[in-house]
């Protein structure tokens, strides 16, 4: 019987969030500086005729690929989107498989392995085992 850690399910989901979190955000742009502009550079920036401006409507592609593209909500979505749980499988002793765009990022197995445990995790697409009570070392 394997003896289970107290505090190995919060630790698993720390470091699931982490991971998710990290990939969240990863595409987002951050400046420190705001940009300074001439005020030739403003004038020229805005229309000086007093008719009212018109506006344009986005069309559907546009909606599409802007939708949420500042708000953390939209890059949530865009996580769970893109996000894939796959399940138990008995031939490789894989319990679950967390994939986003394709690629593993997290991998939680129930197999031989050079680890002390039969349960490991695998992050990304590593080859080494790491043993769930202790994941910062590797096998």
């Amino acid at each position: 019987m394997i003896k289970q850690h107290k505090k190995a399910p919060v630790i698993a989901a720390m470091a699931l969030t982490a991971l998710l979190s990290q990939a969240a955000w990863a595409n987002e742009e951050t400046t420190l500086l705001a940009p300074v502009f001439e005020s030739n550079e403003l004038s020229a920036a805005f229309e000086q005729s007093a008719e009212p401006m018109q506006m344009l409507a986005l069309s559907e592609q546009e909606m599409n690929e802007t939708e949420g593209a500042r708000s953390p909500w939209g890059a949530v979505a865009n996580v769970w989107r893109n996000t894939n749980f796959d399940g138990y499988n008995p031939n490789t002793g894989r319990i679950a498989q967390i994939r986003y765009n394709g690629p593993p990022v997290f991998r939680l197995d129930y197999a031989p392995n050079p680890s002390p445990s039969m349960l490991h995790m695998h992050f990304f697409n590593e080859s080494a085992h790491r043993p769930w009570y202790a994941p910062w070392q590797k096998y």
